[in-house]
């Protein structure tokens, strides 16, 4: 596997700064998450800005991988955008235009994978179960197609609020999808254990051929903020997890996100290698 670090975790350096110091530590991936405070569309310098971390990628020879979950993209005083599944159109064309328009600068980013949401559920059992999913289905189509073209893979982001809360459902919902559909899942450990996917490791080992990424971290649940857990320091062992992966032949980029403890700094990027690198 490619062992990866997310900027999310690095709040207080700039995205070429930390690719920089994750190189020299030892990380061959990075996550990025685009922001009001950086790394956003609708700024001035947008392509200067991603010309840049492309190129600080390329110079360390570190894969990149495009993280769509960040909060407060499309309205300041909202934190999740629009939704692909939301039955008001206008909505969920704007989610589909969002969308695209990432894949469109994909190129400019040099990155090779992009995982998004599948939009959140309501509390209709019966929507969620087939009126959301055909419309997701209908939604990603075209947007699949604009992806093979960029030679990125779009993948979804099961969470335990959204439509698709987990990778089984991911799964299912493939479905709805035309047989040779390229659309990928990019799990994230911590959405699994707040939805009880047991056993972590062997659920994903099931599913690596199609996952075109993985991020590897841990809730903290005592925290009223929503953060996670610093690397070794949670209930579940990473470690063994990322052992159980890298078993199944999968070779994508696993991402260690480490969100909320920015004031720590690359102390936290350098634990985690320090963990992967000693005997386990």
């Amino acid at each position: 596997m490619i062992p990866g670090f997310h900027t999310i975790s690095l709040l207080l350096h700039d995205e070429v700064t930390a690719i920089e110091q994750l190189a020299v530590l030892g990380f061959k991936a990075v996550a990025i998450r685009p922001r009001l405070s950086g790394l956003h569309l609708s700024l001035p310098d947008f392509d200067e800005q991603a010309k840049r971390i492309a190129d600080a990628a390329e110079k360390h020879q570190l894969e990149l991988v495009l993280d769509l979950s960040g909060s407060f993209l499309e309205d300041p005083f909202r934190a999740r955008g629009s939704s692909l599944v939301s039955t008001d159109t206008n909505e969920s064309s704007r989610a589909a235009q969002s969308l695209k328009t990432w894949i469109d600068v994909s190129p400019l980013l040099s990155v090779k994978v992009i995982s998004f949401s599948s939009g959140p559920r309501t509390g209709d059992v019966a929507e969620n179960a087939g009126g959301a999913l055909e419309r997701l289905a209908h939604a990603l189509e075209p947007l699949l197609h604009v992806a093979d073209a960029n030679e990125v893979r779009l993948a979804v982001r099961p969470a335990t609020a959204d439509v698709i809360g987990s990778v089984a459902q991911y799964e299912r919902f493939l479905q709805w999808l035309s047989p040779d559909s390229s659309l990928s899942v990019a799990p994230d450990v911590g959405e699994m254990l707040l939805g009880g996917e047991f056993p972590v490791g062997e659920r994903l080992a099931r599913h690596h051929r199609r996952m075109a990424c993985l991020y590897l971290c841990e809730p903290e649940s005592e925290s009223e903020q929503a953060r996670d857990q610093r690397i070794g320091r949670g209930d579940i062992d990473l470690m063994r997890v990322w052992g159980a992966v890298e078993a199944s032949g999968f070779d994508g980029p696993a991402i260690f996100r480490v969100f909320g403890h920015s004031e720590r700094g690359l102390d936290l990027a350098s634990e985690t290698i320090q963990m992967l690198q000693s005997p386990h």
